[in-house]
């Protein structure tokens, strides 16, 4: 299956993340998909960190292997091990499993297989519009996301716990006041359910140095390539006194199956987001 998938180079990365892909649905890989997802679901992948994202990688003969969402479309990559600048956890030798099972790790393993075909959601995976699920920001994303920090933090790589909502600042409210629980520092977040405006850009700034902040994060569906690199300036202009985190949210859902939330960071301290 591995062998016959249509992969092509990302060309765009050659000089840094070199790696190969294809676009699931486009170029019919779906079962490639579900095969994929199965050996994940049997403890194979190994979890490792790209930058603030956390994920895990299937390490098959001399490629890992990897999902993530692109809009609509699903893509799956794969890149050759050692060969890349971001093996952070893997070490030359391992073979990205969890027991001492050779027969799992080799690739014609990756094949069709009915029971995973069984449990996996049937139907293409689709995007929601965000007050489906959460129709009035205040009223019901902030206290969702106040009782789901986890999720949020797990995506900027921060243990987040929450301190207030709805936290006063003079005349005008902060969504969330949380703190990073490694350090204490205190983190500002900022909500919104449309596109990334300046009204909220402002707000965010506003909050964070009133509420002495070192972490600003803003959370919106959708944000304007002109407000991700303002976040992307903030954090060269500030250095380490202040980091600034620009987050999408999305609903995702795959056929029948329930709503869930996908956030994804696209403006980071270090300059890279997805």
């Amino acid at each position: 299956m591995i062998a016959r998938a249509p992969w092509r180079e990302a060309v765009t990365y050659r000089d840094t993340w070199p790696h190969e892909y294809v676009v699931v649905e486009k170029d019919g890989q779906q079962e490639l998909l579900v095969a994929f997802h199965h050996r994940i679901s049997r403890d194979e992948g190994i979890e490792c960190r790209f930058f603030h994202r956390t994920q895990k990688y299937l390490f098959l003969g001399e490629y890992k292997y990897w999902a993530l969402q692109d809009g609509d479309e699903i893509i799956l990559n794969r890149a050759l091990l050692y060969k890349d600048r971001r093996d952070f956890v893997i070490r030359e030798g391992d073979r990205g499993v969890t027991v001492d099972d050779d027969s799992r790790v080799a690739e014609a393993d990756l094949t069709e297989d009915e029971n995973a075909v069984a449990s996996w959601p049937e139907g293409r995976m689709e995007q929601l519009d965000v007050r489906e699920v959460w129709a009035d920001e205040a009223a019901d994303f902030t206290p969702w996301l106040a009782e789901n920090l986890d999720i949020l933090g797990e995506e900027v790589g921060l243990d987040l716990e929450l301190v207030e909502t709805e936290k006063a600042v003079g005349s005008f409210y902060l969504d969330i006041l949380a703190k990073d629980v490694d350090n204490g520092t205190l983190v500002a977040i900022e909500n919104q359910l449309e596109w990334s405006d300046h009204g909220h850009l402002g707000q965010l700034l506003t909050y964070a140095a009133k509420c002495d902040a070192q972490v600003a994060i803003w959370i919106a569906p959708e944000f304007r390539y002109e407000h991700r690199e303002t976040i992307n300036r903030l954090n060269q202009w500030t250095g380490s006194e202040i980091q600034f985190y620009g987050v999408e949210v999305k609903i995702v859902r795959i056929g029948e199956s329930a709503p869930a939330p996908d956030f994804r960071a696209v403006a980071v301290p270090d300059g890279w987001g997805w």
